[in-house]
């Protein structure tokens, strides 16, 4: 359908487009058409007539030397030659679309640049860590993927994986502006030192890869230790008056093992701990050689005591407990609970829960045991006794308790551990060597369970001494 449009009408098309498009005559590199966004973007009130080159670039003397023309012709008319360039003029970054055309016997050149410079920076931008200036996690896995899929027949590299050193202390004792300083400052150093073919990346954290093209174990060996000697070197001229170093695996990687970026990771990961258990040995055997050297001595000691009674709990076969001398509440291990179907772990008036759950030929001894605990009579007591357990059956339990006072004297705390010695008699399934310990520690206890027994004929008989059990730690 023919509407008629004249050259005007083109014309005011193409000056609104947002992208610069300019057309000139090869032969003499002179501009014949320019539209209205390139000239305004080049500040330009008359193009046409004026040499390329010397308008749209600075400082050349001829036709500059990335000029795709001379690509284009010999090329078939028509085709596109696609490229990238940063314009010495405006400083941006175009991505270009070259064409030769020809027009009533003529060849003309045309191009359209679209600027790219801010699709560039996002893209940097999402690529590079924003801390420390080098690749991002994303970005660095992708180079490393990159590296495994262009590996073939003898081709190996090696890859380090490095973590900083310290930096929790340096968080706590200086600040994390600091210890963002400390993270900067190692991947800035690493980063400057390499060849242009090897590249560091942020895995995590103070976590970093460093993948070395072009070297081999003993090589990237030797570098790593010169890049911490250089951080030695040049800490105190940054301000750094603590240890500045850190510890790092390495794992050369070979063509035929077609390994994926996780393999090659873990390898390394599993290098660098090997290196970061030796670390912490070194540095723990410095500080109590200072200790020793000049007297210290450690004044407290600080844990988390929440996790405390959750850990002691897991890690013996025994029943652990601590009570609340003055509420009456009493904690139980887990594993007591299920074994002895109790309402959950900590249980309300626990004297009297467990009167329900003692022998009658028990009950008594038990009661006026844990009564002396609570009016502060006696400090420790080693009691056994029987319970019946979740599945009905009576259990011949040892329980040793130790009670701790309160800064006014009175009981406040009880706490200990409760031994089921059925359980610990039966060694059928345990071989000679292995069962040799707890034979001697279930003997140890039948014995005494023994002499309990004779204390409970015994009307005035109200708790187990335990110097009367010869042999038995009674302090947990």
């Amino acid at each position: 359908m023919e509407h008629g449009f004249d050259t005007a009408f083109y014309r005011a098309v193409l000056d609104r487009i947002q992208s610069n498009i300019y057309i000139t005559d090869p032969e003499t590199d002179t501009i014949v058409y320019m539209n209205g966004h390139m000239k305004q973007t080049f500040g330009l009130k008359d193009a046409e007539g004026r040499v390329c080159w010397k308008t749209l670039q600075k400082g050349m003397t001829g036709r500059c030397p990335f000029c795709k023309i001379g690509r284009l012709e010999g090329m078939k008319k028509g085709k596109l030659c696609v490229w990238r360039e940063t314009n010495t003029v405006t400083g941006r970054i175009y991505m270009n679309y070259d064409s030769l055309e020809e027009w009533n016997g003529h060849t003309y050149h045309i191009q359209n640049s679209v600027d790219i410079t801010d699709r560039i920076q996002l893209s940097m931008e999402a690529s590079i860590d924003e801390l420390t200036g080098v690749l991002s996690r994303n970005a660095g896995k992708k180079c490393l993927e990159d590296v495994l899929k262009q590996m073939k027949g003898n081709d190996r590299f090696t890859v380090a994986l490095y973590d900083i050193n310290g930096l929790k202390w340096v968080n706590d004792t200086y600040g994390h502006l600091e210890g963002d300083r400390l993270l900067v400052f190692v991947a800035q150093t690493i980063q400057k030192e390499l060849e242009k073919s090897d590249f560091v990346f942020r895995l995590s954290g103070d976590e970093f890869i460093v993948v070395f093209m072009h070297k081999d174990m003993a090589q990237a060996e030797s570098w790593m230790q010169k890049i911490l000697g250089t951080l030695e070197e040049r800490r105190a001229a940054g301000g750094m008056a603590y240890d500045v170093s850190f510890s790092y695996g390495l794992a050369c990687i070979y063509a035929g093992e077609n390994l994926s970026v996780s393999d090659v990771l873990s390898i390394a990961d599993s290098q660098m701990y090997i290196r970061k258990r030796d670390h912490h040995i070194l540095v723990g055997k410095k500080r109590l050689e200072q200790e020793r050297q000049h007297g210290e001595k450690i004044s407290s000691f600080y844990y988390n005591k929440d996790s405390l009674f959750e850990a002691i709990s897991e890690s013996t076969d025994d029943y652990v407990f601590v009570g609340n001398l003055k509420t009456g509440e009493f904690m139980y291990s887990y594993k007591m609970m299920m074994d002895f179907d109790l309402p959950g772990q900590v249980v309300a008036n626990a004297a009297a829960f467990w009167a329900e759950k003692i022998h009658p030929e028990d009950a008594m001894l038990f009661l006026r045991s844990n009564q002396e605990i609570a009016d502060g009579r006696v400090e420790r007591h080693t009691v056994a006794y029987r319970a019946k357990n979740a599945a009905g059956e009576w259990v011949h339990l040892l329980c040793k308790g130790r009670m701790i006072r309160d800064e006014k004297g009175q009981p406040d705390l009880f706490a200990g551990i409760i031994r089921n010695l059925d359980r610990t008699r039966n060694l059928s399934g345990l071989s000679e060597e292995n069962c040799v310990t707890q034979r001697t520690e279930t003997e140890e206890d039948t014995s005494i369970y023994q002499k309990h027994s004779e204390y409970l004929k015994n009307e005035s008989a109200v708790f187990v001494d335990p110097d009367e059990l010869a042999d038995l730690p009674s302090e947990i």
